[in-house]
């Protein structure tokens, strides 16, 4: 990823009024964000944001572009982050190593927050962010369980035709060696 390093304050209040986790703060509270510490950056196509396993203290908000998050070796997709998202929250919340793979689809914009901005921040708006936060990871969780649902109903519904299919088979079976043995 590589820094943007020329943001005027003006272009930097106008980009953090249209994001999703800071509209709901005032002007002068936003302005409590124009520090050094945030720091705007460009991904190019298939570069890795965050990595599985590495430990760091910063989290994303996607500007523009696509983001996929992958899990495992074998990257199997979780989800794909949208302008105004926000990733990285699990490690930059709990200092633990990385739960997944970030790379940009497409060339994006971001901004990473680190855990030194959070604490300079005046209590009010640190909440706020991180009443935003909580509410995303619900609405992730909610999002997750739906498919943990409607994978367990595919599977239980193939389960059910796998044991009629074998019923009928083992019907089958016993015809033909009735006549078989019938036969003889």
């Amino acid at each position: 990823m590589r820094k943007v390093e020329k943001i005027s304050k003006l272009v930097e209040m106008e980009i953090l009024a249209r994001v999703p986790i800071f509209k709901s703060l005032t002007a002068q509270e936003r302005n409590c964000l124009i520090v050094d510490e945030v720091e705007f950056f460009q991904a190019e196509a298939g570069e890795h944001i965050i990595q599985q396993g590495d430990t760091d203290h910063y989290f994303y908000i996607l500007l523009s572009g696509h983001l996929a998050v992958t899990k495992n070796a074998n990257q199997a997709p979780i989800a794909t982050i949208e302008p105004g998202d926000f990733v990285g929250e699990i490690g930059f919340i709990t200092n633990q190593p990385r739960t997944a793979n970030v790379a940009a689809i497409e060339d994006s914009m971001l901004i990473r927050v680190d855990q030194t901005v959070m604490k300079i921040l005046p209590i009010r708006v640190r909440e706020q962010i991180k009443d935003k936060m909580i509410n995303g990871l619900v609405e992730r969780m909610n999002h997750l369980n739906d498919e943990v649902i409607l994978l367990h109903d595919q599977l239980e519904s193939q389960s059910e035709a796998l044991t009629t299919l074998q019923s009928s088979n083992n019907e089958q079976t016993k015809t033909t060696k009735h006549r078989e043995i019938k036969g003889s």
